[in-house]
């Protein structure tokens, strides 16, 4: 997505892009603004979560003592 913004220079203002991320999107928006840091002037996330291994630990508390198997 962020590479087709990018050819839109034509409609698309490319200073003024914002990446948002909203739940388990919040893990793509973070990435990507780490992976592409110039690419957008602002990150917003919403309801979006700490960690993986957070998540685990509050919804599956039982699959925390294998939780290093399952995520690896």
């Amino acid at each position: 997505a962020l590479a087709y913004l990018q050819t839109r220079g034509d409609v698309i203002d490319t200073r003024r892009v914002l990446f948002f991320g909203r739940s388990l999107g919040g893990a793509v928006a973070v990435a990507t603004s780490v992976n592409h840091p110039t690419a957008a002037m602002a990150l917003m996330l919403e309801n979006t979560f700490t960690s993986i291994d957070d998540m685990v630990d509050h919804i599956f508390p039982l699959l925390s003592r294998i939780k290093r198997w399952v995520l690896r």
